[in-house]
C-alpha cells in the first residue's frame, strides 16, 4: 500500500508529524480532535494527488525527501485544512 499512498511511507509520516504538531500549537483543545480526523480523512493521500504534484513528487513519480520539498507538502496539507489562515490570526491577535 506504500505504493499507493503517502500517508504510508517514511515522507507521509512526517508530514503528518508537522501538521500534528501545529495543530496542537495552535487550535484550542476542543477543535484538535475534528482536525485531526479531517487531517486523517479529508486530505488525498494517494500519490497521483494533485497537493503532492511539485513538491514531494516528481513527473517521474520519484519521491523527494529532502526539507524542503516536505515543508512544501506540509503547509500545503495545512492550507487544505485551513491551518494557514488561523495561524496568521493567532500570531496578529
Amino acid at each position: 500500500m506504500r505504493k499507493e499512498y503517502i500517508s504510508l511511507t517514511a515522507t507521509g509520516l512526517v508530514i503528518i508529524g508537522r501538521v500534528a504538531f501545529e495543530i496542537n500549537k495552535w487550535l484550542p483543545e476542543s477543535e484538535r480532535l475534528s482536525k485531526y480526523i479531517e487531517l486523517a480523512t479529508g486530505i488525498d493521500w494517494r500519490r497521483q494527488a494533485e497537493i503532492w504534484q511539485g513538491s514531494i513528487l516528481l513527473d517521474s513519480g520519484k519521491m523527494l525527501t529532502n526539507r524542503a520539498p516536505v515543508a512544501l507538502a506540509a503547509k500545503r496539507v495545512k492550507e487544505a485544512l485551513g491551518l494557514e489562515d488561523r495561524q496568521a490570526a493567532t500570531v496578529a491577535a
